[in-house]
């Protein structure tokens, strides 16, 4: 029989759920960028690394993005957050029961913090987060989950990995997003409620 280790830093507590990595200033922030992946990876002492942990391929992509754009508060974080693993303690890939219990924690998450994007790495995280939630297709990859815009990409770590001569293109894709829709939807989205309202 298959075991789960579920070792989450708990930082902030919010009735019955909690946000592992946001403390109570990040809480009032807005215009939040969701990354969201779906990989595990332990230290030398078996602790559980945070999601795009330093020591990780994706980190060196991610930071690069994160470090543009100062201004965006950023929230990293894995769809599973325990580590799966199996008889022996090696790391295994999550079941959809894993995958389901942990969504309910991102799904508050949106709820409340409302990202204005959230970007889903991965298909098999894309395709699983894209069953959960009631969302319209905008164009390719890209999904409105009101007030969130969800957008699916490759892993980072993949990229780095396999496709390092398009690592370029590939950041540049996300901050060509990030400049076209960051704070942008918002005041669109403000002036057709206004309109809305004044009808």
């Amino acid at each position: 029989m298959r075991n789960s280790q579920v070792t989450v830093r708990h930082r902030w507590f919010l009735g019955h759920s909690y946000i592992p990595y946001i403390d109570e200033n990040q809480l009032l922030q807005e215009n939040w960028i969701f990354l969201v992946w779906l990989s595990h990876k332990r230290d030398s002492l078996w602790r559980v690394l945070h999601a795009f942990d330093i020591s990780t391929h994706s980190w060196k992509i991610i930071e690069k993005i994160v470090t543009i754009n100062k201004e965006i508060p950023f929230y990293k974080v894995n769809l599973v957050r325990g580590v799966p693993i199996d008889e022996r303690w090696n790391l295994r890939y999550p079941d959809h029961q894993e995958k389901e219990n942990w969504f309910k924690w991102l799904s508050e998450e949106i709820s409340l913090l409302k990202p204005q994007i959230v970007y889903l790495f991965w298909k098999e995280v894309s395709d699983f987060v894209l069953q959960k939630l009631d969302t319209q297709s905008i164009h390719h990859n890209s999904y409105q989950y009101w007030p969130s815009r969800l957008i699916c990409a490759e892993h980072p770590s993949f990229i780095y990995t396999y496709k390092r001569s398009s690592l370029a293109t590939y950041i540049e894709n996300i901050q060509d997003t990030l400049e076209h829709h960051w704070k942008k939807d918002e005041k669109k989205s403000f002036k057709i409620a206004l309109h809305s309202h004044i009808s």
